[in-house]
């Protein structure tokens, strides 16, 4: 009888909680461009026309009291609600939260008009702080999957279904607050609340910009609003978006099998169509475009013509004349703190945003080294071997070495008569003398770099003191005061100090993530999790554990797979999102656990 009362206490503790919260106001204002209720009067008991309210919210399942004229209709993401004029106030209701009054006055709104429009965009209390945000307004909707149909729809952190599975995808959460998707392999865009912007009629790639939207169709690219009104026909061979906010976003247009370059703001391009290719502060690859995160990337542009590379500013003025060759490297002519690697009658250097050289043309080759982010190096390579300069020009080498490799932790190895060594980028110096037979290129982390001598691998630190000895046929640099060992054809993890975290006995080990946690696997292939301290605090059930973990709202959480599903476990190895999810629908389920216990 004691555990029922106390089970009814927590029910209705549960309930009072879940009735504590409310929508919360957004934004109230007169929309003064919208002519519904002109155009589609409906009258009030007096025969006076009404005033319409549209009221923005991701619930299906909200209720209005007040004085309200006729049926009130919902179409995804929107509720219109007609109502007498004069009316002051409207009440806002859910069964699973408590009534919000919308007081009109308190926004600067005497009371409603007759014929006039006005929006209402409410929030639901649980939707703070995400990741997702359309000015001031944070708002997430997550995907489920339909098992049925293997469609895809939209949630609101009240689990009420605000989209119907119909999507085949949901390609891309942009930071503005628009959603694309995707349907008969056609993209479309849908806002927040889950109402549809621009129908699924476009081709991939679609890039939302703020107020406008470049897209493409039937081969042609051209720009609409979010209401699908076509602002720049669609008569391009190609557009491509760089910058930052929408006014100072710059494109190039393609026509006509050349290039001109114009600003977002107006369309109009600063000079007529006289380039072969335009490149602008971003890395091509072969899989698509990435750009260099940088704060001080140049705003210039590369253009060619004529099979020469030069540079122009964002007016289309050629400030840096094309002189240039195409090069061996696709990040040349990538501008990087003012300086860019260019090729010239057949030789590399270095030269800054008005052209003058700061590197000499003698070098056979330059590359970017970008691996040791955020900083970058350039990696140059004459007839006596290779140097390394900063991306201000200046040289960080000493001397010229053979061979170098990949940077990491603020260092990178080098190797001279067969034998490696380590230098330190932020002197130039030999740290460690070429004595070693191999410096691991994924050894480096935590001041420690993973050395082999006589076929085995060890450990030293930055001054060349050995860390832990040469017992290991493989190895993988720190993280999180953990690196990786093999031994004897099994994994096992070792400790800053040298000693194991966990004896080399399983067929895999993972890397000790941020959330303090690494998986372990044995030979019948199911992953368990080990903390830091070596205890194992999750059974061998799984049959991945992602690798990675995802923090949100300062948690982690760590994915993991069983029986094809998808579900994660926190620090303590507990299963606190069970693996019935399909993988496109955990980054919901995530939020929603997170929202659920920020309460």
């Amino acid at each position: 009888m004691k555990k029922l009362v106390i089970l009814t206490v927590i029910v209705l503790l549960c309930f009072q909680t879940s009735l504590a919260q409310k929508f919360e106001i957004q934004k109230v204002e007169a929309n003064t461009f919208n002519l519904e209720a002109s155009i589609s009067p409906r009258l009030s008991l007096n025969g006076e026309p009404c005033a319409l309210v549209i009221f923005e919210v991701t619930s299906p399942n909200a209720k209005f009291q007040g004085n309200i004229v006729g049926d009130i209709s919902y179409e995804t993401g929107e509720y219109r609600v007609f109502v007498s004029p004069g009316t002051k106030e409207i009440k806002v209701l859910h069964d699973r939260l408590t009534p919000l009054k919308i007081y009109f006055p308190d926004y600067k709104i005497a009371s409603l008009d007759s014929k006039q429009v006005y929006t209402v965009s409410l929030i639901l209390p649980f939707d703070k702080g995400s990741s997702i945000s359309d000015g001031n307004r944070l708002e997430y909707l997550y995907q489920f999957r339909d098992e049925k149909t293997g469609y895809i729809g939209l949630k609101n952190p009240l689990d009420e279904i605000v989209v119907e599975a119909k999507y085949e995808g949901v390609e891309l959460f942009n930071d503005d607050g628009y959603i694309v998707v995707v349907q008969n392999d056609k993209v479309g865009i849908i806002n927040l609340y889950g109402k549809t912007l621009l129908p699924c009629e476009y081709d991939m790639p679609i890039t939302p910009c703020d107020s406008l939207v470049v897209c493409s169709k039937n081969d042609k690219w051209g720009i609409v609003d979010y209401h699908n009104n076509i602002l720049l026909p669609f008569d391009y061979e190609n557009i491509s978006v760089y910058g930052g906010s929408h006014n100072n976003q710059v494109m190039s247009l393609k026509k006509g099998g050349k290039y001109s370059i114009a600003k977002m703001s107006d369309f109009k391009p600063s000079t007529a169509y006289l380039f072969d290719k335009i490149e602008a502060g971003r890395m091509l690859f072969d899989n698509g475009i990435v750009a260099i995160e940088n704060p001080h990337q140049s705003k210039l542009f590369a253009v060619k013509v004529n099979d020469k590379w030069g540079f122009i500013n964002e007016q289309g003025i050629i400030v840096i004349k094309p002189q240039y060759e195409e090069g061996e490297d696709y990040r040349n002519r990538i501008f990087v703190n003012g300086t860019a690697a260019v090729c010239k009658n057949g030789k590399y250097g270095i030269i800054n945003e008005k052209g003058e050289v700061v590197a000499p043309f003698k070098f056979n080759r330059i590359f970017m080294q970008l691996n040791d982010a955020p900083n970058v190096y350039y990696f140059a390579i004459d007839n006596e071997g290779y140097e390394i300069f900063s991306t201000l020009g200046e040289k960080i080498t000493k001397r010229h070495y053979q061979e170098l490799d990949l940077c990491s932790d603020g260092m990178t190895s080098f190797k001279e008569n067969g034998k490696c060594g380590v230098i330190d980028l932020s002197t130039g110096e030999d740290i460690v003398p070429a004595i070693y037979d191999e410096v691991h290129s994924y050894g480096f982390g935590e001041g420690k770099v993973m050395v082999k001598k006589n076929e085995k691998w060890g450990c030293i630190n930055r001054n060349g003191s050995e860390v832990f000895g040469f017992h290991y046929d493989d190895v993988y640099g720190y993280s999180n005061g953990i690196a990786r060992v093999k031994k004897d054809g099994k994994w096992g993890l070792i400790k800053s100090n040298g000693l194991y975290l966990i004896p080399c006995e399983y067929q895999e080990v993972t890397y000790m993530g941020d959330d303090r946690l690494a998986g372990i696997r044995k030979d019948d292939g199911k992953w368990a999790l080990v903390n830091l301290k070596g205890i194992i605090v999750t059974p061998f059930i799984y049959d991945d554990v992602h690798y990675h973990s995802i923090k949100k709202e300062g948690q982690f959480l760590r994915g993991v797979r069983k029986d094809g599903k998808y579900g994660c476990v926190d620090y303590r190895g507990e299963e606190v999102i069970p693996c019935v999810y399909h993988e496109d629908e955990i980054e919901g389920q995530i939020e929603k656990y997170i929202r659920e216990r920020s309460i």
